[in-house]
């Protein structure tokens, strides 16, 4: 039970329908990413996990992915120009559809020095710089 600064104790409980898609989505996510790393599978696919996110949620959830990718794979599909902002170029590869197959392509930001420094890993992706769209 909480307690009101002037009001007195609140017993006052709010459901998950209260709360945004955004957020429960978020809640999830940190909570799967808290895990003890022995709880945690050596690879992680996220498919869009920055959707219903605000801008600083994004920015929180980069970097615990980035954490995590320290002793473990993750794959994530996105897209969002703003969460591919927040990696680097050399934490991002392209999956392209070559004569049938996939291919994996690395990024290095020195092939795209030229651009980078106008131009955000986002904003590169889609200007269609980073790998064909269809």
């Amino acid at each position: 039970m909480l307690e009101a600064p002037c009001a007195g104790p609140i017993d006052k409980r709010y459901g998950a329908h209260l709360t945004s898609d955004g957020s429960l989505c978020f809640f999830a996510l940190v909570t799967l990413m808290k895990q003890r790393s022995e709880a945690l599978p050596g690879v992680l696919f996220l498919d869009e996990p920055e959707l219903g996110l605000n801008l600083r949620a994004i920015a929180i959830l980069s970097g615990l992915l980035r954490s995590l990718a320290t002793d473990r794979q993750i794959i994530v599909a996105t897209q969002c120009s703003l969460f591919v902002d927040e990696f680097d170029l050399d934490q991002i590869q392209v999956l392209d559809l070559e004569d049938g197959q996939t291919r994996v392509r690395a990024l290095a930001s020195e092939d795209y020095s030229e651009w980078l420094d106008d131009h955000s890993a986002g904003e590169l992706w889609e200007k269609n710089l980073l790998g064909e769209w269809s």
